[in-house]
């Protein structure tokens, strides 16, 4: 077996090329070395042996990606969970910040190493693809943009009404069972 770029690791995990970069070095991957791959048209490219490879494919696994050892191929994860995290729920109860991912606990504890006493207000089963709409929906009114998914809501009812209006409208995803979508976490 050869060593692979960052860009076919990248496609098999279904994450973008930079996203990809982050979570392999915060999972202790660093690329061997650099090199040129067919699939780099020349240009040198971050390189990674088989074994890492495998070690890998293994903790993708683990972490929700399905992930296909046989081929370089992979199906995206389009199903998981629009979240809506309180940042600070002390100085700031009304800054939200919003976004998708598979894996609610380990994004919540990602965003308390920078801000220890966020909280998970609430979540939906989301498929990727409805990302934007829903965030665009939930922000119409009564909002003003802080940051990147980062929002200040008048009303934080309101705005957890919004999403569910818009999720009520929306069919039942994989992780999405009806009681999902009406469960507030606190």
């Amino acid at each position: 077996m050869r060593n692979v770029s960052l860009k076919e690791i990248a496609e098999i995990l279904g994450l973008e090329r930079t996203t990809c970069r982050s979570w392999l070095l915060k999972n202790g991957f660093k690329p061997i070395g650099r090199g040129v791959v067919s699939s780099s048209r020349g240009s040198y490219v971050s390189l990674y042996s088989p074994q890492q490879l495998q070690a890998i494919l293994q903790l993708g696994k683990e972490s929700g990606f399905n992930v296909s050892p046989d081929k370089f191929t992979q199906v995206p994860i389009s199903f998981g969970y629009l979240y809506a995290i309180q940042l600070e729920p002390k100085s700031s109860p009304n800054r939200i910040r919003l976004g998708f991912t598979v894996n609610t606990t380990a994004r919540l504890a990602r965003l308390q190493a920078a801000t220890p006493t966020a909280i998970l207000l609430k979540r939906w089963g989301c498929r990727r693809t409805w990302k934007g709409a829903a965030i665009d929906s939930i922000t119409r009114t009564d909002c003003k943009v802080v940051a990147s998914n980062v929002f200040e809501f008048g009303d934080i009812e309101e705005m957890i009404k919004r999403g569910d209006s818009f999720f009520d409208l929306m069919p039942i995803t994989e992780v999405g069972q009806a009681s999902l979508n009406n469960h507030l976490l606190k």
